[in-house]
């Protein structure tokens, strides 16, 4: 689970990015100390982590996936449901 729980923790700080690149004039609600600098450090270091951990633990990284995958079907589930609530 370390693998799939640092691949969200990576994407976290990366939508960091996102958000400061969609809108540049707009004052930003909180600083991110030296950002970009340790920001992007902070995501390096999230990916470095889950390459090691599934260069290191194959099995148990592919075991997390598959809990992560077997999620997205019941996602879709509600989303759908949810939508047909909605209307």
């Amino acid at each position: 689970m370390v693998s799939v729980d640092f691949i969200f923790f990576g994407l976290t700080g990366a939508a960091l990015f996102v958000f400061r690149h969609r809108d540049p004039g707009r004052e930003v609600p909180f600083k991110a100390p030296l950002h970009p600098f340790t920001t992007g450090l902070f995501v390096a270091a999230c990916w470095i982590t889950v390459i090691a951990t599934v260069w290191n633990n194959p099995v148990n990284s592919v075991i997390g996936y598959a809990i992560l995958a077997a999620g997205v079907p019941a996602c879709l589930y509600w989303q759908r449901k949810n939508r047909t609530a909605a209307a």
